[in-house]
């Protein structure tokens, strides 16, 4: 269970800001710091945050084909719900 796991449970929110709105602050921190370390972190976090839009990328291209290979466009899983109800 992760640090903020317990706001779920309880019903709180989860006030995580987006990568959108972390990017300014990031890039002007890049561009301004005298802070190596610190450029060096926002660099990585960078690399970091471009890996996992290329996942995510990846995965909704491969979740559409899925979808689009299911003969009514349907997935499995919602017909199956569908069929129980």
């Amino acid at each position: 269970m992760s640090n903020n796991d317990h706001m779920f449970e309880k019903g709180g929110e989860d006030a995580t800001p987006t990568w959108s709105a972390l990017l300014p602050a990031m890039l002007h921190a890049l561009e301004m710091s005298k802070n190596q370390k610190a450029k060096d972190e926002i660099k990585q976090e960078l690399k970091r945050m471009a890996r996992l839009a290329d996942i995510t990328v990846k995965r909704a291209k491969i979740k559409d084909l899925y979808i689009q290979s299911v003969p009514t466009g349907v997935p499995v899983w919602t017909q199956e719900t569908k069929d129980e109800e």
